[in-house]
């Protein structure tokens, strides 16, 4: 078996040393041959965020390719975990299975897990639907917190590297 790329900070980590693996905002330790991955950001409710994606799909293949490794559970530190799983109304039924599955375990987990469905007649409506929807989650989710959705750090980095005021 072929070591898969490790963290920028532990390039080639082999499977072997899954253990216990601390990446940057996220954890994955095996016991029982039971991988528990947790997103790590409890001071911001575990908000997900692209190194977050790159982490845990890093994770995701290592879990894959240990064959140890025989169920995975997704998680987050604090008091603070809500999965939404978004599917798309055309997904092949391997793919829905999937999504019951890892329903049932975030779930066993004792967290929530919330199962959306694109709406729209063709690929491109459903992708605008589902943009739409994260959208206005994030602005409820702003208010909610206080926060003013129109001025953040994360939008104004990306208006000043897109050249905007």
């Amino acid at each position: 078996m072929t070591s898969p790329p490790g963290p920028p900070e532990d390039p080639g980590l082999p499977t072997s040393e899954l253990r216990d693996l601390k990446m940057r905002d996220l954890r994955v330790e095996v016991r029982d041959r039971v991988a528990v991955i947790t997103l790590d950001r409890p001071d911001r409710r575990n908000a997900f965020t692209g190194a977050m994606g790159d982490s845990l799909g890093r994770a995701y293949e290592w879990c894959d390719l240990d064959d140890e490794v025989r169920a995975v559970v997704l998680t987050g530190a604090g008091d603070a975990f809500c999965a939404v799983l978004l599917e798309d109304s055309d997904q092949h039924p391997r793919e829905r299975r999937r999504f019951e599955l890892t329903a049932e375990a975030i779930a066993s987990a004792g967290a929530g897990a919330i199962r959306l469905e694109t709406k729209g007649e063709t690929r491109v409506a459903r992708l605008l639907w589902a943009t739409m929807l994260g959208d206005l989650v994030s602005l409820e989710l702003a208010t909610a917190r206080g926060v003013d959705a129109l001025t953040t750090e994360a939008l104004d980095s990306l208006k000043s590297a897109l050249g905007r005021p």
